[in-house]
């Protein structure tokens, strides 16, 4: 009896085993290239920064409403499937998938409840007194400046790596505020934008036509 008592009690914990994470933020982190609203489905075309690769995401159901433009960052919590033609596809429904809008956005409790009385006075105190950001939250926003013009010179000619290791530069130079906030040195921000240059100019060369 007391044996069937120990395997009724691991009973439980067998039937519910713990779900695996879906990884860290270069596995969840995308960019929204293109919004496209259907009738059954909102269809966001993303590109993730880190990998150089693009994912098709199908909103359903209630996700369907999410209000995504084109530009916005959001992490997307939900398995990609690859299809025959080599296109990547994920989707938000009822069932599965989770979809966080403008994720390095770091809002405190006291921040929020402050909203309630006066929409003003929660924003003159993250324009005042400073949001908290976080190295990681920085890091995020400064690579989607890198993609950001990746795109808006893919868009008027070739693509080149000179080209975004010199705006690298340029965008740890603007950032140098926000760089002393979160207690990182230029150098550890241009390296790890540089990091992700290549990734980058392979996704320009695939999606954008060949760099030079």
């Amino acid at each position: 009896q007391q044996q069937q008592q120990q395997q009724q009690q691991q009973l439980p914990q067998q039937q519910h085993p713990q779900q695996p994470l879906l990884g860290g933020r270069e596995d969840v982190h995308f960019v929204v290239l293109q919004v496209e609203d259907w009738q059954t489905e909102k269809l966001l075309r993303l590109l993730n920064e880190y990998k150089g690769i693009e994912v098709w995401a199908h909103l359903r159901d209630l996700w369907q409403d999410m209000p995504v433009q084109a530009g916005d960052v959001i992490n997307v919590l939900a398995p990609v499937t690859t299809y025959p033609d080599g296109s990547h596809h994920t989707t938000c429904d009822f069932t599965q998938g989770l979809l966080v809008l403008h994720p390095d956005v770091l809002l405190s409790g006291t921040t929020i409840t402050s909203v309630i009385d006066c929409p003003r006075k929660a924003w003159l105190q993250e324009l005042v007194g400073g949001g908290g950001a976080n190295d990681k939250a920085l890091q995020g926003t400064m690579m989607h400046e890198l993609v950001q013009y990746a795109l808006a010179v893919a868009a008027k000619g070739p693509l080149t790596r000179e080209a975004l290791v010199e705006y690298v530069q340029v965008i740890v130079r603007t950032s140098l505020l926000d760089l002393v906030e979160v207690g990182l040195d230029e150098a550890t921000a241009s390296d790890a934008l540089l990091g992700r240059v290549d990734a980058v100019l392979a996704w320009g060369g695939r999606y954008m036509g060949p760099g030079g």
